[in-house]
């Protein structure tokens, strides 16, 4: 339903443009300016404009939006003046310029050489200021949608939507074929992964995705059953996700009046070294990979060839006995498919 300035370019890494027809990069790498393609309007006919990035540039960056902010603002806070528009400071985003209704201009504070990737991301997707104006933000986030893509909501509920082809959409195929092929896509909504696994299976539903409103693609309980099967495996797409799963330890110095443990750096080593990958693969049946950094192998930035560090459980002793920590822990870490009891750096 929605579109940036730019996208990516299928699978890959590479930006590709998608309502800016180009864009030109400053020298010193702090001025982007987008041309943005002629004649695209909303599915309701409204005329795409540069002013409409900047009025959801500003609905993100607005820390009081209802029903409540937007999570993407810090990607952001490099746009000159988004931090004081962000505090109330500023009644608009110094950094945003429209010198015609085809150009927007964003002025960086700094170099971001992955600006482009920033710009990508739904958070900088168009609206129309006229639609979300009229049905309110509340109604936006939740009942109302108003984009430029090739579809357009017909009904959405807690269980189902439904989306239909735009008429006005502007893209056509290499082939001038108008897009998009397909009448109308049915999203159910349902929470056990389970179900969904077993539905598809007897063909009542056409695609498990995990960018599909959250989803999580195949459940790691029909991981094997799907996988090791000749009619099912030949219909699906193993392609990493460009993200990654981590448990958030709370470092707070008191949790309930007491002293926490995981405030001191050495347990959380003690812990990091006991926990073993290979042991998270096993549990979730081979649906995941194990990850040595903070980066997955699909982004920039990945470092092929990093050496793991040494995991032992003698090693998470080690730095449990330099932690001194004079009390017994115990930590239970759940996970979707499995619970593990952590006990003076061990795993159990």
């Amino acid at each position: 339903m929605y579109q940036q300035l730019v996208t990516y370019s299928g699978s890959t890494n590479n930006i590709t443009g998608e309502l800016a027809q180009s864009w030109d990069v400053s020298p010193d790498g702090k001025t982007y300016t987008f041309h943005l393609r002629k004649g695209v309007t909303f599915s309701n006919r409204d005329p795409l404009t540069s002013q409409d990035f900047v009025f959801e540039l500003e609905r993100v960056l607005d820390k009081n939006m209802q029903p409540k902010p937007s999570p993407g603002n810090q990607f952001f806070m490099d746009i000159t003046g988004a931090q004081a528009y962000y505090n109330g400071q500023s009644k608009t985003i110094s950094g945003l310029s429209t010198p015609d209704k085809y150009t927007l201009v964003i002025h960086l504070d700094k170099p971001e050489q992955f600006f482009l990737k920033i710009m990508a991301m739904p958070f900088a997707s168009a609206v129309d200021p006229a639609f979300v104006k009229r049905v309110g933000n509340v109604a936006m986030d939740t009942t109302q949608a108003m984009g430029t893509g090739p579809f357009e909501v017909q009904t959405i509920n807690q269980n189902q939507v439904v989306l239909v082809k735009n008429p006005h959409y502007w893209q056509k195929d290499s082939y001038g074929n108008q897009l998009p092929y397909l009448d109308k896509v049915t999203i159910n909504v349902d929470n056990n992964s389970e179900v969904d696994a077993m539905v598809w299976e007897q063909g009542q539903t056409a695609f498990m995705s995990p960018w599909l409103i959250g989803g999580d693609g195949i459940p790691s309980s029909a991981y094997p059953t799907i996988m090791d099967s000749p009619k099912y495996k030949s219909d699906v797409l193993v392609q990493p996700m460009n993200s990654i799963m981590y448990v958030g330890l709370n470092m707070k110095p008191n949790l309930n009046g007491k002293p926490n443990p995981l405030s001191n750096l050495k347990v959380r080593q003690a812990i990091e070294y006991a926990f073993q990958d290979s042991q998270i693969v096993k549990v979730n049946n081979g649906a995941v990979k194990p990850l040595n950094q903070p980066l997955p192998s699909t982004l920039e930035g990945y470092v092929k060839n990093l050496a793991p560090r040494s995991v032992s459980e003698y090693c998470g002793l080690d730095f449990l006995h330099l932690s001194s920590v004079p009390y017994f822990i115990r930590l239970w870490v759940t996970f979707p498919m499995g619970t593990y009891f952590i006990r003076r750096g061990l795993v159990g």
